[in-house]
């Protein structure tokens, strides 16, 4: 039996999946707020719990083929998934001063992990990487050209497993193949994004050199003038403190006080901030949805999945009705495709062994 083992890596918590072909046969999500153990070593111990569930689900060590790790960011570097090995852990670590939150947890996933897939073929996956296919005009910011070019600053768009596999799906559902497909992709969830698809290729995405930008969010602000933040250091916060109030106490959180939207949509009800906040979520969403509808000609499909995507359908009939004039609903199809990241990423495993 062939087996491929997903870890699925995030800031606090470690969500796996094992897969027979495409069916998922043993699923779990580990998270850190839950844990008792050393925070220093969470990820790591979290692995540790990992294959202890294997153990228990009985699933072999030695039937799991391959291992396909997600990891947020592939900088300018990498552009597919590849094979792990010394030189490509070194590039991969590389890249944590771009995604500080997110790379130092996988690359400890990874080496607790070394000694235990022996005979497995190890792949990272990034999140990157759907977004590669952006031209210069859509990932190039209008600053000094010698600063982007000395420190990397470029969009580099995240969500990419979801968006690629969403529009696949959709694709399938058109009786179409993803090159011949051109739609807009709305992951929308506590990180949210929206991602315009041209022949199958991402050209352009709401997420930019970091998740911070783009739509209104859980906790993340999105798209704000930059001048705020440089009023707010003169005013005598650090560069910590920006960082805490723009991730974590901004977007739905930061105007409602609650980060969830299904609370939020209940207290609309009665409270003008939980009004407010949701319909700042809607019209940002409703900004990027007409913004890529008028960079790609003909698209055919608008795509909504992540858990406000798929299961707040009074939201999404508010977007609808607000672009109806452009055709959406009647010409342009809308379809809710639930994501399926850890899947994306067996599939690259796959390809990867192909080659």
């Amino acid at each position: 039996m062939s087996l491929t083992l997903v870890l699925n890596a995030g800031s606090s918590s470690l969500k796996y999946q094992v897969f027979e072909g495409e069916t998922s046969i043993l699923r779990g999500n580990i998270e850190k707020a839950q844990w008792d153990g050393d925070d220093h070593f969470f990820h790591a111990d979290a692995f540790a719990e990992v294959v202890k569930q294997l153990h228990e689900a009985k699933v072999r060590i030695e039937d799991i083929e391959y291992v396909g790790y997600r990891v947020v960011h592939g900088g300018e570097k990498f552009s597919e998934s590849i094979l792990i090995n010394d030189e490509s852990m070194n590039d991969i670590a590389s890249m944590s001063q771009l995604a500080p939150l997110h790379i130092p947890p996988v690359i400890e996933v990874i080496k607790a992990s070394w000694n235990t897939f022996v005979n497995a073929e190890r792949i990272a996956v990034f999140d990157t990487a759907f977004h590669s296919t952006l031209d210069e005009v859509a990932y190039t910011y209008p600053i000094s050209h010698t600063i982007s070019e000395k420190y990397g600053i470029r969009k580099y768009g995240f969500h990419g497993m979801s968006h690629q596999y969403v529009a696949e799906m959709a694709a399938l559902q058109l009786d179409k193949h993803l090159k011949n497909l051109n739609a807009i992709t709305c992951h929308l969830g506590a990180g949210s994004s929206v991602t315009a698809i041209q022949s199958g290729r991402s050209v352009d995405t709401s997420m930019g050199f970091t998740p911070l930008a783009g739509l209104m969010m859980a906790t993340r602000s999105g798209d704000i003038d930059p001048g705020i933040i440089l009023h707010l250091l003169r005013t005598g916060l650090d560069s910590d403190e920006l960082h805490d109030m723009l991730n974590a106490e901004s977007g739905l959180k930061g105007i409602a006080g609650s980060e969830d939207m299904r609370e939020i949509r209940e207290q609309s009800l009665t409270d003008s901030r939980a009004q407010l906040a949701r319909e700042m979520y809607i019209r940002r969403v409703v900004h990027y949805i007409g913004a890529y509808l008028a960079l790609v000609p003909d698209i055919e499909v608008i795509v909504f999945t992540g858990g406000i995507g798929e299961n707040d359908e009074n939201l999404r009939e508010q977007v609808i009705e607000r672009l109806q004039h452009l055709g959406v609903g009647t010409k342009i199809k809308v379809l809710v495709i639930p994501t399926n990241e850890e899947l994306a990423i067996a599939r690259e495993c796959w390809k990867v062994a192909k080659k």
